[in-house]
């Protein structure tokens, strides 16, 4: 609801804070077990802040998070995505992140950020987000 944070920890250490208004689905998760482990986060509205845990971020799809306007796969990763100054934002603290669209994909690592409008969009030009953006995009999963 509004005003509402939410922070989910996960067995593997992951660590999802959810902000206002935020939907989350847990389409899959399987810990590590003989080298295949996978975790996807559907991410219905609102903003996020994934941090990612023991799973092995390094193959292919272990680790990813589906929005309505993009796919971020995770590689060992900190980073905030969903709605900010208008548009919908990706931006990575630590880590990297490959961020897809209908229109294209960019991969972003640490303290890289791209926005883009809407699903059918490609992502924005890779920028340094500013100390004031990265502060509110923190505001908005409850730093």
């Amino acid at each position: 609801g509004s005003g509402a944070r939410l922070q989910l920890a996960l067995g593997d250490g992951s660590v999802v804070d959810l902000g206002e208004n935020a939907r989350l689905v847990l389409d899959d998760f399987v810990l590590p077990q003989d080298g295949a482990a996978t975790l996807i986060l559907r991410s219905v509205s609102g903003a996020l802040r994934f941090s990612g845990g023991a799973i092995d971020q390094s193959k292919p799809g272990a680790v990813k998070i589906v929005t309505p306007v993009a796919t971020m796969v995770v590689r060992g990763t900190d980073f905030f995505a969903g709605p900010i100054d208008g548009a919908y934002g990706v931006f990575v603290f630590h880590g990297r992140v490959d961020v897809a669209t209908a229109g294209g994909s960019v991969s972003l690592t640490d303290g890289e950020g791209t926005t883009m409008k809407k699903s059918s969009d490609a992502p924005g030009p890779i920028k340094r987000w500013a100390a004031d953006k990265i502060a509110q995009a923190e505001k908005l999963v409850g730093y």
